[in-house]
């Protein structure tokens, strides 16, 4: 009788500690993946309790179902999404991912999928361009950049369709720019508006980004606080270079009237500028002959020659720009809304 007991009191105890064990995974893999608590419980079951085992199961059921659903979407329009700059010293990568809806540009996830894909697009850039001598701006395509491997040593493809299978959008690679210059340069960097700043998080993240190359005999605060403006003049006025060509033709003067509107500095806080009135003039198109953004008194010219700084290059990109056919009427509304 007493042997019995004992055993029954070791069988209750053993399944107990058993139970305790696999609760304590669940919790585990379900942070770590962050994969719906029912998935994570099936992978425990199927892989008899093993964390390592269960992580692996769930990533390959994630890739299948992921690339089942790809298939499917593939004739789903993808206007939304965000851009990320992830930035170091004398090298950018800027990127642009697409998914169908806002709703889904504002979820954790795609959120950290496009910090991913920057960070990863980055290392490629410093890995591929060690030394750079001049100048360099590398342009990539989605499926190009598909191919790259993430920091898990998984391609940034398979990180995609993973998230396909958990939002349940078609998601798309769009396009990256590598930017890297030589020492001698400097490089500013910002997003609009400001989008998923968090510690998981280290990519800028906006609708927005632009990256700017730089040279200037300081390296002080007020040199870089400058170029940030900088970009943010980009960002809001588009410019398509930065000094005229010697055959274009004199501009007509155009005057600038005020509109509302806010370009973010990257720190949280929004700055008012003017632009100028659409319509025609070589003012629209070439930086150094615009009213700056955040001076209407001023051309951008006025601005970098009092600072002290050359703008060298710069990359811009607006996310949706080409594949929404209605982005430009609505910004076409605005501006007349504005006059």
């Amino acid at each position: 009788m007493m042997t019995t007991q004992f055993s029954r009191f070791i069988h209750l105890t053993t399944t107990r500690v058993m139970m305790g064990a696999s609760k304590s995974n669940l919790a585990k893999l379900r942070k770590k993946t962050g994969y719906p608590f029912g998935n994570c419980k099936k992978a425990l079951e199927v892989n008899n309790n093993d964390l390592e085992k269960a992580e692996k199961w769930l990533e390959d059921q994630a890739k299948a179902l992921g690339w089942s659903k790809a298939m499917k979407m593939e004739s789903r329009n993808t206007p939304q999404g965000l851009v990320g700059i992830a930035w170091d010293k004398q090298y950018a990568a800027m990127v642009e991912v697409n998914c169908e809806t806002d709703f889904v540009s504002k979820n954790d996830r795609f959120q950290k999928l496009v910090d991913i894909v920057a960070r990863t697009c980055l290392h490629h850039s410093k890995t591929d361009n060690p030394s750079p001598k001049s100048i360099s701006k590398v342009m990539l395509e989605g499926e190009e950049m598909g191919k790259l491997l993430a920091a898990d040593q998984q391609s940034l493809s398979d990180h995609v369709v993973k998230n396909i299978a958990m939002v349940g959008e078609r998601l798309v690679l769009r396009r990256a720019a590598l930017v890297s210059a030589q020492p001698s340069l400097q490089l500013s960097a910002l997003t609009h508006p400001v989008t998923g700043a968090s510690a998981n998080n280290t990519s800028f993240l906006g609708k927005y980004g632009a990256v700017l190359i730089y040279s200037s005999a300081s390296r002080d605060d007020r040199t870089a606080s400058l170029a940030k403006q900088l970009c943010q003049h980009v960002i809001g006025m588009n410019p398509t270079k930065i000094e005229p060509s010697p055959d274009d033709p004199a501009p007509a003067p155009v005057k600038p009237v005020e509109r509302e509107r806010a370009v973010g500095t990257g720190d949280g806080e929004e700055e008012e500028g003017e632009t100028v009135e659409p319509g025609g003039g070589e003012e629209e198109t070439v930086m150094m002959r615009q009213t700056f953004l955040l001076d209407a008194d001023r051309t951008v010219a006025d601005v970098v020659a009092e600072g002290n700084i050359k703008v060298e290059d710069f990359v811009r990109f607006e996310c949706g720009e080409g594949l929404n056919p209605e982005s430009e009427e609505v910004a076409a509304k605005v501006a007349q809304a504005g006059g």
